[in-house]
Parts: structure tokens; sequence; C-alpha cells
């Protein structure tokens, strides 16, 4: 029993900061990902429906042969359901944001506007040191709990 440390307020100054950081770091995340959301979603809302408008016109040329159709929705990128999706709802653009400053970088989807590139430099400038620093900080504390109870 003489090796268990007590708690002391170190301790609790330590969980304090660590809880900042976390805070600052969830911050971060969360507006990063509305600010993607901002800049991204209405140019590939307007992808999409070009791309359907497209699809459109082919299935009008093709006089709706959905034999025909469905064989070209197998080979071409166009007729994709992916081609129709739009990433860049506030959820998945959070989650970019997360990859970004977790440098993860799934590569699921990217900006494709010049805005959200240059936002991309920005926050991962500030994002990717502000992760380091959290999970640093978390590590540290972790470690430091579980010499506690050794």
């Amino acid at each position: 029993m003489d090796r268990i440390m007590k708690w002391r307020p170190e301790h609790h100054s330590r969980l304090i900061k660590c809880l900042r950081y976390f805070i600052l770091f969830f911050l971060l995340i969360i507006v990063g990902g509305v600010i993607f959301h901002l800049i991204e979603y209405d140019q590939n809302e307007k992808l999409i429906k070009q791309n359907k408008d497209d699809l459109e016109a082919l299935k009008k040329y093709l006089n709706d042969n959905e034999t025909l159709i469905n064989y070209l929705k197998e080979k071409a990128h166009l007729l994709s359901d992916g081609t129709y999706e739009n990433n860049w709802h506030v959820l998945s653009s959070t989650f970019f944001a997360f990859t970004i400053a977790t440098t993860v970088g799934y590569g699921s989807f990217s900006p494709s506007t010049l805005a959200g590139q240059a936002f991309v430099l920005l926050y991962a400038t500030v994002a990717i040191p502000l992760a380091g620093i959290c999970f640093v900080n978390l590590s540290n504390m972790v470690l430091e709990i579980l010499t506690l109870s050794l």
C-alpha cells in the first residue's frame, strides 16, 4: 500500500490543463468542419446538379434504354452513384477536419475549390501542432495515472 501515490493538487491542475487543451482541440475541429462545409458544400451541390442534368440528357439521348444505361452505370464514372453524393455536410466536413488535424488523411474526399485548398493549408498549420500538444498531454496524464496505481 505504501507504493500507491495519492492524488495531489498538481495532478488536478494537470487534469484541468489537459481538459482545456481537449476543449480547444474539439472546438478547432468543429470550427474547421463548419468552415470546410461553408466553403465546399455549395460548389459540390452545383457539380451534383450538373451531373444529374447530364445523366438526364444522356438518358434522353439513349431513348431511356435501361439495358444500355445500366451497362454504362457499371462502366462510366459520370453515372456512378458516388457522383451524386455531397461529402461536405457539417458532420463529414468535421470528419475531414479531424483527419487533417490528426494527419490520418483518409483521402476519401478533398476540397475542390481554391478557397478550400488554401484553408486546408492554414488549418493544418494550426490544427496539427495543437493535436500534438493535446495527445502529448493526454499521454503524460495517462502515464501518470498508471504509475499512481503501481
